[in-house]
């Protein structure tokens, strides 16, 4: 671990919730995925299991009909509202959320795309913390339109954004910039923006990091959706606080950058844990498995 990642974790370490018995049932967090399909029902279970797995206190899943009752057979742990009407006109069954996760297995239909504007339009009113991955990071980039929305949005609303390297690609395109960093600057630092690949690297307006630390040598779907499900949850934990904590680069920026470094480091230390057990069998219900364990140790004092 590189120093400014140690910076990151001790950042990190300081807004971990305790664990003495007096807080109740959802302050360490209420995280809601939107997403999930027909095909794609292991994307929303992954990121929505990762948060509890790594601290969170309950996860709501929004999903298709056809995809809730698959969904609620992984694990009795989940609330899955079946419909995306079961949102609201106003996304109001979002209000009592601490972050949001939308995009994992959503699909790329006219009415998912639909969803994902309705979510980001009240992630923006409401200056909720937004997590878009996967799918939505293709209707963000299919309606460059959305950018000046971002960017214009009002002070508190924050934005992670998750691609891998052909997701970042599109988006460079569609925003027609040429680099990550313009793109932060383009959305005018609303966003912080995860590179994720062999390093994961990490921009916002004024922080940046990379996460080298070792992870699964073969890559397998749903890796990401673990990523995505921490992040909402520890950009909760790390924001919840006022005044904000000091940290690396201190206030909302380097709040934002130390939760994403967290998520980074203990998904591809789940991951890595995982893919030396299982070697080329692993699959990401196996890292799932890892994140407890994971966790425990970025948030320990050795």
């Amino acid at each position: 671990m590189s120093a400014c990642e140690d910076e990151h974790r001790v950042h990190f370490r300081s807004q971990v919730p305790s664990l003495d018995g007096t807080h109740y049932k959802g302050q360490a967090g209420r995280i809601a995925v939107i997403g999930g399909s027909e095909e794609y029902t292991g994307a929303p279970f992954f990121s929505a299991m990762s948060a509890m797995r790594g601290g969170a206190d309950l996860s709501f899943v929004f999903c298709p009909r056809n995809a809730a009752q698959i969904i609620k057979s992984y694990s009795p742990d989940l609330i899955v509202y079946p419909g995306f009407d079961a949102l609201g006109n106003e996304c109001t069954a979002l209000a009592r959320m601490h972050a949001i996760v939308v995009g994992p297995g959503l699909g790329r239909t006219d009415h998912a795309a639909e969803v994902f504007e309705k979510v980001l339009s009240y992630a923006i009113r409401s200056g909720t913390v937004l997590v878009i991955d996967a799918d939505a990071l293709w209707f963000l980039s299919q309606s460059p339109n959305l950018f000046a929305e971002i960017a214009n949005s009002a002070e508190g609303f924050h934005v992670y954004l998750t691609p891998n390297k052909v997701e970042l690609d599109r988006l460079l395109i569609a925003a027609a910039v040429d680099s990550t960093v313009q793109l932060v600057k383009l959305l005018k630092g609303k966003a912080v923006i995860i590179a994720k690949g062999n390093k994961d690297v990490i921009v916002s307006l004024n922080v940046q990091a990379e996460i080298s630390t070792k992870a699964s040598q073969k890559r397998v779907g749903g890796q990401g959706d673990i990523l995505s499900g921490l992040l909402a949850l520890y950009a909760f934990w790390m924001l919840r606080s006022r005044p904000l904590p000091c940290g690396p680069g201190y206030g909302v920026d380097g709040c934002l950058v130390t939760a994403a470094v967290a998520a980074c480091s203990i998904t591809r230390d789940a991951t890595y844990q995982a893919f030396l057990k299982h070697r080329h069998g692993f699959v990401a219900s196996d890292a799932l498995a890892f994140v407890a364990e994971a966790v425990s140790k970025y948030v320990s004092d050795g």
